[in-house]
């Protein structure tokens, strides 16, 4: 596809996920009120 690289994709898909990393007690919590 013209216009997309995909090595910077992966940078900004890495940014996403490590800007918002839980701790275990928000985790526990969270995964909790799904049931």
């Amino acid at each position: 596809m013209k216009g997309f690289d995909g090595y910077e994709a992966a940078f900004v898909n890495f940014r996403l996920m490590a800007g918002d990393v839980w701790s275990r007690a928000q985790a526990v919590k969270t995964l909790a009120t799904l049931k």
